[in-house]
């Protein structure tokens, strides 16, 4: 069984994926998050191309990190503090 992310094909293209990694950022922000980092596996092409666009930057990787022992990139990004732009 595959457990990784994904949007119904249906809803593909509509920004959904866009709009749940904001509501992410928004989230860890209200939640006093100074950082917000992903682990995503590489074969996740979509997922990797969806959070650097959204500004997220490579920072690591780690081998066997999955139950699946497949490896895991990381990706992180600085969060602003409320009314400041970083």
């Amino acid at each position: 069984m595959d457990r990784r992310p994904a949007v119904t094909p249906a809803l593909r293209r509509k920004r959904v994926a866009t709009r749940l990694v904001d509501g992410v950022r928004q989230w860890a922000r209200e939640q006093g998050a100074h950082h917000l980092m992903v682990a995503l596996p590489t074969k996740h092409v979509p997922m990797i191309r969806l959070v650097t666009a959204q500004g997220l930057r490579f920072c690591g990787y780690s081998d066997h990190y999955f139950p699946n022992h497949d490896i895991a990139v990381f990706f992180g990004l600085r969060l602003a503090r409320r009314g400041r732009v970083e």
